[in-house]
């Protein structure tokens, strides 16, 4: 089972055992994260009520630390990968977040996403944080107006 199904098997445990709302289920990830996030809201976006996702990627990338290969999220036949996946993902109000200074993913990734978002007519906010690094979940987590924004 790929990490994103098992990812959402136990989000539907979760659901079961508690009693939740499954048409309250917020995504967010970040780095990593954020193209796991990319995957599932793009794979499965009728589960989500929102999506955040900071300094992601989509592309074929290489892990800076770890080494890990990560695999493109659109087939190479695709003409446009980022418009590929914002198709898929458009149906959900996605907030992109980067730091404009990140030298582990760059933010030309963000970038391109949400010009494909806005090009397929997507519920899209971006927030790019002048001179931060990769470290960019920092001040989105902090930021009251997410909760907010997640809730509408």
């Amino acid at each position: 089972m790929r990490g994103g199904e098992a990812a959402l098997a136990a989000v539907d445990m979760t659901i079961a055992e508690f009693n939740g709302d499954p048409s309250r289920v917020y995504l967010t990830g970040y780095s990593a994260g954020g193209n796991g996030s990319w995957y599932l809201a793009s794979h499965h976006p009728e589960r989500f009520a929102a999506f955040v996702v900071v300094c992601g990627f989509i592309s074929e990338f290489c892990g800076k630390t770890s080494g890990v290969m990560y695999p493109a999220l659109a087939p190479a036949s695709a003409p446009d990968p980022y418009v590929y996946v914002a198709k898929r993902a458009s149906t959900i109000p996605i907030w992109v977040f980067h730091g404009d200074a990140d030298k582990s993913v760059s933010v030309q990734e963000s970038r391109n996403m949400v010009k494909a978002l806005k090009a397929v007519g997507a519920m899209c906010s971006t927030t790019e944080f002048p001179g931060v690094d990769h470290n960019a979940w920092d001040p989105v987590y902090d930021r009251a107006d997410l909760i907010q924004w997640m809730l509408k």
